[in-house]
C-alpha cells in the first residue's frame, strides 16, 4: 500500500510540475448565427505558461493558448488568449474527474461516445451539451445551442506533446 501511495504522489507531482507547452486539440468546429455559418476546423494550443497574479492577487499559472481557425472557403485566423490553468485540467485531474462522474450523479453521467478522434469515457456535464474526456481542453464533444448561436466542436485529434 505504502508502495502505490508513494507511486501516486511521485506520478501526481511529476505530472503537474511537467510544462503544458504544447498540449493541442483540433476539433470539427461548425457555427451558426442569424446573420453568418462558419464551418471548419479549430486548433487550440498551449504555447505558454506563466504565473500571474488573478483578480485576487493570488500567484497562479496562466495559459497562453493559440486558437486557430481553418474555415473552409475563408481566411485562417489566429488569436491567442490568456486563461487561468485551473479552466484546463490536467492528464491526471481529468481521469479522476471521469472517474467521480461515475458515482456523483449530480456531476453528470459517465457516457461512452465516438468521434472522429476515437472512442472516450466521458462525463456528460449534467444540464450541459458537454462531454469532457481525458483530453487537453478537456472537451470531446461540446455544443452550444442558444437561440441566437450553434456552436459545435468535436475532437478530430490531440496531443499531450508538442506538434513536431
Amino acid at each position: 500500500m505504502k508502495l502505490l501511495l508513494s507511486f501516486l504522489f511521485l506520478y501526481t507531482s511529476v505530472s503537474i510540475a511537467k510544462t503544458r507547452v504544447g498540449e493541442w486539440a483540433a476539433y470539427n468546429y461548425e457555427e451558426r448565427t442569424a446573420t453568418s455559418y462558419i464551418k471548419g476546423t479549430l486548433i487550440k494550443e498551449i504555447v505558454e505558461v506563466k504565473k500571474q497574479a488573478d483578480p485576487n492577487g493570488k500567484l497562479v499559472n496562466f495559459l497562453k493558448i493559440s486558437e486557430k481557425l481553418l474555415p473552409i472557403g475563408s481566411t485562417p485566423t489566429e488569436v491567442f488568449k490568456w486563461e487561468p490553468e485551473s479552466q484546463y485540467l490536467p492528464n491526471l485531474f481529468l481521469n479522476f474527474y471521469v472517474f467521480k462522474c461515475t458515482f456523483i450523479k449530480s456531476m453528470g453521467t459517465v457516457e461512452k461516445i465516438k468521434v472522429p478522434a476515437g472512442k472516450f469515457n466521458t462525463c456528460h456535464v449534467k444540464d450541459q451539451n458537454s462531454w469532457i474526456g481525458v483530453v487537453p481542453f478537456n472537451h470531446v464533444l461540446f455544443i452550444q445551442d442558444e437561440e441566437n448561436l450553434f456552436r459545435r466542436l468535436e475532437l478530430i485529434k490531440f496531443s499531450w506533446k508538442r506538434k513536431k
